[in-house]
């Protein structure tokens, strides 16, 4: 009677479920620690995964955060595609605004390398509303470009300015410098940077009513308040 096979002994089953790692996750674990204080080792620990497992899906910091700000423009609640092309630029810039007041540290960290993925898409979908409005591709491309980079430069502007002035190492020297009549505007300005960027950014869309919208535009179309 032939024998039987010996049975080969079972291999241990894993302990858990393998952690699933993707680059939204670990974008997600980047928001949730605050970027700020983010590294690629405090987000590995978050996540239980290894440091070099990270390396995968992202190759930096800098690629992180364009990783969290595209999880962050997915979410955020902009306003449909159409126009008028005023009153979308307008929300538009509302909400990116609050975006970044959700983390100002993503900002700097985001600026090396370029447009993260979904920031590219949106700004094509923003300057396609408003050549379906008439502008020329040029025109349209040059508003939203200002547009955009008044929200970044305004915000990171203002959030130096305010750590200026509100900072464990505050230095308000620079506003003795200012001529007197200066000095009471500047402090409400800095004190409510988010207003102050809405006067800039009427005095912005003021400027592409005249000099870029198409004549087939009502130029007075729901204007900024």
């Amino acid at each position: 009677m032939a024998k039987r096979p010996a049975a080969r002994p079972e291999a241990p089953r894993p302990r858990g479920r393998p952690p699933k790692l993707s680059r939204e996750a670990i974008a997600r674990a980047a928001l949730q620690i605050g970027f700020a204080e983010v590294t690629l080792v405090s987000v590995a620990e978050a996540l239980k995964v290894s440091h070099a497992a990270l390396y995968s899906h992202v190759v930096d910091r800098a690629d992180l955060a364009r990783a969290a700000l595209d999880v962050l423009y997915a979410e955020a609640p902009w306003p449909a595609c159409r126009g008028p092309w005023r009153r979308y630029l307008e929300r538009e810039a509302g909400v990116l605004w609050s975006l970044l007041e959700r983390d100002p540290a993503l900002v700097l960290a985001s600026a090396a390398g370029g447009m993260s993925p979904g920031a590219l898409a949106h700004f094509n979908a923003a300057a396609r509303v408003l050549i379906d409005e008439g502008f020329a591709p040029e025109e349209a491309l040059l508003a939203v470009d200002t547009v955009f980079d008044l929200v970044h430069d305004v915000f990171v502007r203002g959030q130096q300015l305010v750590a200026s002035v509100t900072g464990e190492d505050a230095d308000e020297a620079w506003l003795d410098a200012l001529d007197r009549r200066l000095r009471a505007p500047t402090r409400r300005a800095v004190r409510n940077p988010r207003r102050w960027f809405e006067r800039k950014l009427k005095i912005v869309l003021d400027g592409i009513a005249a000099g870029l919208a198409p004549a087939t535009c009502d130029r007075d179309e729901g204007g900024a308040s």
